[in-house]
Order: structure tokens, then C-alpha cells, then sequence
């Protein structure tokens, strides 16, 4: 992951719409990813934003954040970037998954993110890895984190994504 500086992002932007053509009417929003794409400097978010709007007018943005969200991101500066949807990755709640995963931030952090999020009008996203650990972790991984989401303030609007782990650590084909 790096952040592209403003140059980059505008050639980026350009190489999408060119690539998309006439297609690009058809798209009602656009996802700023890579990671943390919130963990660019307001004045850079701010700016990949505005160009966004000149370039796609009327499109929502959605972009994705991490743990670390409530410690870079003031609910201000949020509301005021009028993002549609903000993405966070907690993959698991199971604190052994979690520490094999090196994910930013901690449990508490992701949390409050949550809340930062919801303050600022935003909806929210959370993705989940399934068949993270395999069949050795599955009971873990699935009561931590589901007693962890209910725990969290979602509402109308908010989704969490369940995205299927295939490789190292999920159950290989016969096991499922």
C-alpha cells in the first residue's frame, strides 16, 4: 500500500473514466480503496475528493479506513468529505486471528472508528473473512466476531460483507 499524491490520483481518475467510455454514465458510485485511503492527509483527501465530484457529479463516495480510523480522522473532516459509506476491514474478532493478520489498531479502536463513522452521516461497511484459520479456529472465528458486531451500533444502511478466504488457512475443497 502507498498513497498516491495528487498528480497520481488525477492520472489515475482520467485512466478509469478512459477506460470505462460511455460506460461510466452506468456507475452511481465511486470506492476509494488501497487500504486506508483516509489515511492520506486531509488536504489530499480533500482535493481526490473534490476531483471525484468535477469528474463524476453526483456519484456517492465510498472509500475504505482501518482500526486507526478514530486516532487520523476528525468527525468533522469526515462529515465534511460527505462520504456516502465508509469500509472497515475487521476480518475477525478472534484475538489469534487477529494478532496472524497484523491489522492496525485494535478491537476497542475499530470501535470507536465505528462510531466516528456513524457521527459523521455516514453509512457503514465491515468486511469479514470467512474460512480465516480453517476448521482449527472456525468456532472462534465466528463466535468472537459475530458477539463483537453485535455489539456495534449498525443501523439501516450499514452492511457487513462476508468475503470467502481461499489459500493458506481456509479449508482446502475437501474439507469443506
Amino acid at each position: 500500500y502507498r498513497a498516491r499524491t495528487t498528480e497520481d490520483f488525477r492520472d489515475h481518475l482520467r485512466s478509469v473514466l478512459d477506460f470505462l467510455g460511455r460506460d461510466v454514465a452506468r456507475r452511481r458510485s465511486v470506492f476509494l480503496g488501497d487500504a486506508n485511503a483516509l489515511s492520506v492527509p486531509m488536504r489530499r483527501r480533500r482535493t481526490m475528493v473534490d476531483e471525484i465530484r468535477l469528474a463524476l457529479p453526483g456519484r456517492e463516495i465510498h472509500s475504505f479506513g482501518d482500526a486507526t480510523l478514530h486516532r487520523t480522522v476528525k468527525v468533522e473532516e469526515l462529515r465534511g468529505l460527505g462520504l456516502s459509506r465508509v469500509t472497515l476491514g475487521l476480518e475477525t474478532a478472534h484475538p489469534p486471528l487477529r494478532a496472524g493478520l497484523h491489522k492496525p489498531g485494535t478491537l476497542e479502536g475499530f470501535a470507536r472508528s465505528v462510531g466516528r463513522v456513524k457521527a459523521a452521516g455516514s453509512r457503514l461497511g465491515i468486511t469479514v473473512l470467512v474460512g480465516l484459520g480453517g476448521r482449527e479456529f472456525a468456532e472462534g472465528h465466528v463466535s468472537d466476531t459475530v458477539g463483537f458486531l453485535s455489539e456495534l451500533s449498525l443501523g439501516t444502511g450499514d452492511y457487513v460483507y462476508l468475503s470467502p478466504l481461499r489459500g493458506e488457512g481456509a479449508p482446502s475443497a475437501e474439507e469443506e
